[in-house]
């Protein structure tokens, strides 16, 4: 039995050693290329988000700054650092010295180079370390405190009209402008909700009453006009309003029909799409143009959740746009 017991320790310990000897083995090059990529990804993508989602008032113009030269000092240091030339033995004599010593006579061409380009980029990561530690920004761990200081530090604030009861018990800076977006297919009494916060000056709607308006499935309170829009309300009582006269989407024979039956022929097609390359024809034939109307037989629509589908109607015009 010991016979037994010593062979299958001396397997494993063959084993072990086989297993060691698949293990690739880096160079320092590789090892501190693999290492930079793996730091710097997450890092990028940190200063991307506290550039793109803290208010520049409240961090800082010049800690705003810094966020860029980090990223440019990154990009400096990796294309140093992938350069061909860049061997192991330059980079462990390199990081065997400290960032802050200064080598500029030991060291020449390219080591001085990444050197010159490690200190700047720890200077001033450090520098922004230290900055940022005065900002007492809040844990990422805790949501609370998180949406709390959202909240109290945002210039911009997007939402829902129905969602924007929540501001309310919100402690943050008062509201002055307010912007609905698509007002005209907002019931009234859904356009009052963001209305009814404290402090708003100015409101600003956004829509067309000529497109489609609310949903309201009970013709009761259809007829009882529930469904009309403060922004169709305000127009039939004569309150100024401006017309955006430039459409930069439909061909103009699309744009015709609408804009002389519901828009008076006020609306201009931008030279964008009366250009001859905008115009599209996916079907042969003269009476085939930027659009068409397509007899489809056979089809069924079919209730999937909210919405229906037609899966023959689909598949014609799946095989016309692959033609």
């Amino acid at each position: 039995s010991e016979d037994i017991n010593g062979n299958e320790i001396k397997e494993k310990e063959c084993r072990k050693d086989a297993e060691v000897s698949k293990v690739e083995i880096k160079t320092f090059l590789e090892f501190v290329r693999e290492r930079f990529k793996c730091t710097a990804a997450p890092l990028r993508s940190c200063i991307f988000n506290l550039g793109t989602h803290l208010p520049k008032s409240y961090i800082g113009e010049d800690n705003f700054q810094v966020l860029g030269t980090v990223i440019s000092f990154l990009d400096s240091f990796e294309t140093l650092l992938f350069q061909d030339n860049m061997g192991s033995e330059d980079l462990e004599e390199l990081f065997s010295h400290s960032v802050d010593e200064d080598f500029s006579q030991s060291i020449v061409d390219i080591k001085y180079t990444l050197h010159e380009s490690r200190s700047k980029c720890h200077s001033v990561l450090r520098e922004l370390w230290n900055s940022f530690k005065e900002l007492n920004l809040p844990s990422a761990m805790n949501m609370g405190l998180l949406k709390d200081f959202c909240f109290t530090k945002a210039s911009l604030i997007f939402c829902t009209a129905s969602s924007s009861y929540k501001l309310h018990s919100v402690a943050m800076e008062q509201l002055k402008f307010l912007v609905i977006d698509e007002a005209a297919q907002l019931k009234e009494s859904e356009s009052a909700i963001p209305l009814q916060l404290p402090c708003i000056q100015h409101a600003i709607l956004v829509g067309d009453e000529c497109q489609l308006p609310a949903m309201v499935e009970s013709s009761v309170s259809g007829e009882a006009y529930f469904g009309r829009s403060l922004f169709e309300r305000l127009s039939y009582l004569g309150h100024s309003k401006h017309l955006l006269s430039m459409q930069y989407r439909m061909h103009p024979s699309i744009s015709f029909f609408p804009n002389s039956y519901f828009y008076e022929n006020k609306i201009l097609d931008a030279p964008t799409v009366r250009k001859r390359s905008y115009e599209k024809q996916f079907l042969p034939g003269p009476m085939y143009g930027p659009y068409a109307f397509i007899n489809v037989f056979g089809g069924r629509e079919e209730f999937i959740e909210h919405s229906c589908r037609n899966m023959v109607e689909v598949s014609v015009v799946m095989k016309i746009l692959l033609n």
